[in-house]
């Protein structure tokens, strides 16, 4: 997990950030895209998913908003011990996901439609 931590802070810098399209994001109605397939990162010491999250405009399908979350799983000492449902890391917290999320709503008058 020492590793897997290190590891799960970069990609966290690299995938944890929002990026909004603010020229053309004021007050739009926008669509969830469903997240299809799941997508782990390659070569990591432990379990790393990258869920992306994706806003689209209803009226053109541009993206407005995007940004990913992370889940990641412990390594083999939690696992062999079986003391967490979810496999959670003994030295990390296991999710990370851009700061205030769900800000970009309120700050920018976007309704989500589903």
């Amino acid at each position: 997990e020492i590793i897997g931590r290190i590891q799960f802070k970069a990609l966290c810098e690299t995938y944890a950030v929002q990026y909004i399209d603010e020229k053309n994001a004021m007050n739009k109605k926008v669509f969830s895209v469903p997240r299809g397939k799941n997508i782990y990162a390659e070569g990591t010491a432990v379990c790393i998913q990258i869920y992306p999250e994706v806003y689209k405009d209803v009226e053109t399908g541009k993206t407005l908003v995007s940004s990913h979350t992370l889940i990641a799983t412990g390594g083999w000492l939690i696992r062999t011990l079986g003391i967490s449902e979810t496999n959670s890391p003994l030295l990390f917290n296991r999710a990370c996901y851009p700061p205030n999320q769900d800000n970009f709503k309120k700050k920018f008058n976007i309704i989500v439609i589903n």
